[in-house]
């Protein structure tokens, strides 16, 4: 699986939308994203921190040095859901 299989297959697992990403990414629109997802553009080492946190998984696993799909970490999905309601008030 490339980057952006892994980036889009994590959206769709934890239910993020490409917009709800873009927003916590603070990108402009989803189409930033669907590029990513493409592999139509690349990340800088930064931005992979950030898409993994907002996915609450690893840099490790997205760039394919980690196998196995990290579990989904209870603390980071709160967090990124105290995030959104925080970004919705």
């Amino acid at each position: 699986m490339t980057l952006g299989e892994k980036v889009k297959a994590r959206r769709e697992q934890i239910g993020m939308t490409q917009e709800e990403l873009a927003q916590k990414m603070g990108y402009k629109s989803k189409s930033s994203i669907t590029k990513i997802e493409k592999g139509e553009r690349d990340l800088p080492q930064s931005k992979i921190k950030q898409i993994a946190d907002c996915l609450g998984t690893s840099p490790s696993y997205l760039m394919g040095w980690q196998r196995d799909e990290p579990k989904i970490d209870i603390d980071v999905l709160q967090k990124a859901v105290e995030m959104a309601v925080k970004e919705q008030a």
